[in-house]
């Protein structure tokens, strides 16, 4: 390896005639080396104890050193002891710089140079290259890239070339200047270098630098979504023309990284002369997902100068603003005025917000605002005198305008229309701001709401008496009134002024005024009152008001005579006593009430008691407040002695007139009761009641009838005894039947004492008693049913009871008497009776109804039938051609659907309730079972 050692030799000795020296000892003290190559080769001793003994050969081992060209070379050995010889070839392994090549002859400082450098390896062995540098006749140069890069390997007996790429320095002085190349590498583990002479040269130029115009950039802000076209301005002042083309850009650079770019648009000479120059690029949309904000903007100018490149970056002073498109909306409730009156001057007023970042600058002489409805319209302009530029919140102010007086007060709407610039763009916004924003007023309009009549009880007033009339007036318009002037009338003979007046009211305010009026002195079943606003007028416009059709302007009143009372006393029961003659204890009522003979209603008044011996007994309290139509009522006992008296009612609270609120007028405001008490037989009242059942079905249990046993005794000593009681049974024409051949068995239930079994004798039903006792206080109530036989055939019967029926005894102290008269109800003899249908057994032949024929519209028929367990059922009328004209379905359990007889109402009306025509009708009964029976029912009207 040239320059290094190249590693250990071996000695090998022979004699003369090249055979080995088998018997020669010798030392080898020096040796010298020497070889055919143009080279020097310096030894070094490794071993000098060698020796040659008995005929073989030591290795005497040395080094050296070999500073010529890497070649194959031969080398001859020396020794002190005179022994020589020749080696074979022997391989010399170096690397070197072969070339250097510049890729232009000039360049200007601060220009980017290609260098190309060949390095040849002159050994077998790879050459590992770690570095290249180079020179310069300047000084050295800093490399910025390799091709291929670093580390690199070449082969043994290659060459390579590498590509380095340097920036001339700007401190480099415009001379002729010389290149050269120096590199570092290894090969076996040894360290090579070589430095080379300069081996190529190039021309360095003085730059001929472009300086950007300040603040020639536009433009200076843009908005997204636009399409721009930019410009600016450089100045030459160098002395050698540049001639600019299109791969010149203008690149701007926001903080975060966000990039547009744009071309030249076209090639542009730049003379050397120092005047500003305008560089137009080509036109760029500004993309919405940009971020907002300032960008720096930065020139990449590329062409040629002269006859070499050019280029230059140069970053600008100036910065282009991107911002987001205006957006201009309305603010909610900003608008004013909020209302108007027509005929009078406005002056709009609004707040606009831009929410994007861009600034609308106003054309105020297109800008306007749009006041429409119906077929109208009025147009504002922008007041010029008020700043036009919306950039953020922004008032604008439009010319004063009057408002038509015939403008329409119906539904109105306001628009905005804006034109204007926005970063060198015009724009055009429409905002509907609403409808209804101004309140058009209607100026001077009134309007009689209501004419009202007062007194205490109005609409009722007493002749000749006192009341007053209230008008309501209410200002409709949206302006203050003055001088309403409101005029009354009736059709009557009352006394009244005819005219009152109103000195102002305000805006929606609603007043009134209230007018004395003087009954008139006969009674007038209806005086009609009116009231009418004759003229009023507006306080802000001075103009007439307009006089609105009043709401309610009439009031009706009722006069009437004043009450007059009569007061009024009698008994009125029991009804043997209501001519005043009773009997020893007997208790009897007394009522009185007072009749208002005025046509003015009265209130309560106070009605008072006066016995007239302290033998009458009364729990009662003697004075009742009691009003027109009650009454008051006394329960008195009389006293048990014969004689004469007077009970005296009479009216000791007068009630109030309520017309007047005074007390009434009195007729008669006493009453006298001439009462003769005298001894009087015993006698029972029984009070009957035949229980509901129009029809039953063999087998039946039917409740027949409700007994109630009264005793009229003049004593609490008295007692009646009931002995029997006794039931007739007759047919529909009022014959007799056998009561056993309607009924199994009979039973009356008496509560306290028991019941009792009935018995069946021809026509009667016998219950005999014998030990049911009344006194003056008891009331006995009795039941009595009867269950039909299960083959009765009739089909109906009539049941009665009178006071021959029940015999009855005084049974006083327990001792046997008369017989004691038997009274019904109000004192009259006991009678009353009641009739029943008998419905076959089994559903066919109980299914019918009754009355038939009916009279539909006019009353309603019963349709009755018989089931023999609880089901659903369905009940439909028909005509005789089929067309279903009513239908009624019933669940199993609830009324009409249950087990034994059954009735259901038809009031003669079809689905749509209309009443159906004369004639025959068929009605289907369908049971749950699907069973099913008709029957014919007759329309006759």
């Amino acid at each position: 390896i040239v320059g290094r050692p190249f590693g250990l030799a071996t000695i090998h000795a022979f004699d003369p005639y090249g055979n080995a020296a088998l018997d020669y000892d010798a030392s080898i003290d020096t040796v010298m080396i020497t070889s055919d190559g143009p080279g020097t080769v310096t030894p070094s001793r490794l071993d000098t104890d060698s020796s040659f003994i008995d005929g073989l050969c030591d290795l005497t081992r040395f080094g050296f050193v070999y500073d010529g060209p890497a070649r194959l070379l031969t080398f001859t050995v020396l020794s002190d002891s005179g022994i020589t010889g020749v080696s074979n070839y022997v391989e010399i392994n170096s690397a070197k710089i072969e070339l250097l090549e510049l890729d232009k002859e000039q360049y200007f400082r601060g220009d980017t140079a290609s260098v190309t450098v060949t390095i040849t390896n002159y050994g077998s062995f790879d050459t590992r290259i770690a570095d290249i540098s180079l020179l310069s006749s300047q000084g050295s140069l800093a490399v910025t890239t390799y091709s291929p890069e670093l580390p690199d390997t070449i082969s043994g007996n290659q060459s390579r070339d590498y590509e380095l790429t340097i920036v001339i320095p700007v401190s480099f002085d415009p001379q002729m200047t010389h290149f050269g190349a120096a590199f570092s590498a290894s090969a076996n583990g040894q360290q090579l270098t070589d430095t080379s002479a300069y081996l190529d040269s190039a021309q360095i130029l003085s730059q001929q630098n472009l300086v950007y115009t300040e603040s020639s950039l536009s433009p200076h802000a843009v908005s997204k979504g636009e399409t721009y076209s930019f410009f600016c301005q450089v100045q030459h002042v160098g002395a050698v023309n540049v001639q600019l083309d299109t791969s010149s850009t203008m690149k701007i650079v926001s903080d975060i990284g966000d990039t547009l770019v744009t071309q030249l648009a076209n090639p542009i000479p730049i003379p050397a002369n120092a005047q500003p120059i305008t560089l137009f690029f080509e036109d760029k949309q500004i993309e919405h997902d940009l971020s907002s904000g300032m960008y720096h903007v930065l020139l990449f100018l590329r062409g040629t100068q002269g006859i070499i490149s050019y280029s230059e970056d140069i970053s600008l002073t100036d910065s282009i603003l991107i911002q987001t498109p205006s957006s201009i909306r309305f603010v909610e409730g900003s608008f004013t005025p909020v209302a108007a009156f027509r005929g009078m001057e406005i002056t709009p007023e609004l707040t606009v917000v831009n929410d994007g970042e861009a600034m609308l600058e106003l054309d105020t002489e297109r800008s306007l605002l749009r006041l429409t409805a119906g077929d109208d319209e009025i147009r504002f302009t922008i007041d010029k005198t008020i700043s036009t530029e919306i950039a953020d919140s922004t008032l604008l102010r439009f010319t004063t305008k009057t408002v038509r007086i015939s403008f329409p007060l119906s539904t109105n709407s306001l628009t905005l229309e804006l034109y204007g610039e926005e970063n060198d763009h015009t724009r055009d916004i429409l905002i509907d701001l609403g409808d209804d924003l101004i309140d058009f007023l209607q100026q001077a309009a009134v309007r009689l709401v209501s004419l009202t009549a007062h007194s205490p009880n109005i609409p009722n007033i007493n002749v000749g008496m006192g009341f007053q009339l209230t008008a309501v007036v209410r200002n409709e318009s949206e302006e203050e009134l003055r001088d309403i002037v409101i005029g009354f009338a009736s059709d009557g003979l009352s006394i009244f002024g005819d005219t009152m007046v109103l000195n102002s009211l305000g805006v929606g305010e609603t007043d009134s005024v209230v007018l004395d009026v003087t009954a008139a002195t006969e009674p007038n079943p209806s005086e009609l009152f009116t009231a009418s606003i004759a003229s009023a007028s507006g306080v802000l416009t001075g103009q007439d008001a307009t006089i609105l059709s009043p709401i309610d302007n009439t009031a009706a009143v009722n006069i009437q005579s004043g009450a007059l009372i009569d007061l009024d006393a009698r008994i009125d029961s029991p009804p043997a006593a209501v001519d005043g003659i009773l009997s020893f204890g007997q208790t009897f009522h007394v009522t009185s009430e007072f009749a208002n003979i005025g046509q003015a209603k009265v209130g309560e008044g106070e009605i008072t008691l006066t016995l007239p011996d302290p033998a009458f007994e009364i729990d009662d309290p003697l004075f009742v407040q009691v009003s027109v139509g009650e009454k008051a009522g006394w329960t008195i006992t009389a006293p048990r002695k014969n004689g004469q008296f007077d009970l005296i009612v009479e009216l000791t609270q007068i009630p109030l007139d309520s017309n007047s609120r005074d007390a009434a007028e009195i007729l008669r405001g006493a009453d006298t009761i001439h009462i003769a008490v005298e001894e009087e037989d015993l006698k029972l009242r029984v009070y009957h009641k035949f229980l509901s059942a129009d029809i039953v079905g063999p087998g039946e249990q039917l409740d027949l009838l409700n007994l109630s046993f009264t005793a009229i005794a003049d004593n609490d000593q008295s007692r009646i005894r009931i002995d029997e009681i006794t039931l007739k049974v007759l047919d529909r024409n009022g014959y007799p039947l056998n009561a056993s051949d309607l009924f199994s068995s009979a039973s009356l239930d008496i509560g306290f004492s028991g019941q009792y079994s009935g018995s069946m004798a021809d026509d009667r039903i016998v219950f005999g008693i014998g030990d049911v006792i009344i006194s003056r206080t008891d009331t006995i109530e009795g039941d009595i049913s009867v269950r039909l036989r299960e083959d009765v055939d009739s089909e109906n019967f009539f049941v009665s009871i009178d006071s021959g029926g029940i015999d009855a005894i005084d049974y006083t102290f327990n001792v046997e008497g008369e017989p004691v008269v038997v009274l019904g109800k109000g004192g009259d003899p006991l009678k009353g009776g009641a009739g029943y249908g008998i419905v076959p057994a089994g559903l066919e032949a109980s299914f019918y109804n009754y009355p038939n024929p009916f009279a539909a519209g006019d009353e309603e028929t019963n349709i009755v039938y018989s089931l023999s367990q609880s089901t659903d059922v369905l009940i439909e009328i028909f005509t005789l051609i089929g067309e279903k004209v009513y239908s009624e379905s019933i669940s199993a359990g609830d009324a009409g659907a249950r087990r034994g007889m059954n009735a259901l109402i038809w009031d003669g009306t079809n689905s749509r309730g209309d009443v159906v025509r004369n004639g025959v009708y068929i009605a289907v009964l369908t049971l749950g079972s699907g069973e099913e029976v008709r029957t014919k029912i007759a329309v006759v009207k």
